[in-house]
């Protein structure tokens, strides 16, 4: 295990964390190939089955008014969970980065929340069961009740 020596106390690294690496990157990995999905997604919807050529004029502006109004609709409902997905990639690739403190151990819970409200709900659970623990409040600096 790793050992990281902070204000001259050797802190051994709970087990926990190897498994919210492994939470963070399945994050990362399911935003990130949803992101392209969804764009596919929007880009295919455009051309399945175009609403106009009745052969009637006043028919077909009709038709091709309801026809933009739909892509605009579709455009719209498609661009949040894109842009969801990408923003909230930032954060989770950040969490790899941050050094162990009383904050980061905040930061780190607000992730694992991230995926309470998804498929990895199980995960979370268990990780934040785990995040809780005094070993893993004591390797981020963090003074434990007792």
């Amino acid at each position: 295990m790793n050992e990281i020596n902070q204000g001259g106390v050797q802190r051994e690294e709970p087990p926990v964390l190897g498994y919210y690496r492994a939470y963070c990157a399945l994050l990362l990995v399911v935003w990130l190939i949803v992101t392209p999905v969804l764009i596919w997604i929007l880009i295919s919807q455009g051309s399945e089955f175009p609403l106009t050529g009745t052969g009637m004029a006043h028919v077909d502006r009709m038709m091709e008014e309801l026809e933009a109004q739909r892509r605009a609709e579709m455009m719209g409902r498609a661009m949040l969970p894109i842009g969801l997905c990408l923003v909230l990639s930032i954060p989770v690739a950040i969490a790899f980065t941050l050094k162990p403190s009383p904050g980061s151990w905040i930061y780190h819970i607000v992730i694992i929340c991230l995926g309470l409200s998804g498929c990895t709900l199980p995960i979370s659970v268990l990780l934040l069961i785990y995040w809780f623990q005094p070993r893993t409040q004591a390797y981020f600096g963090r003074s434990t009740p007792e």
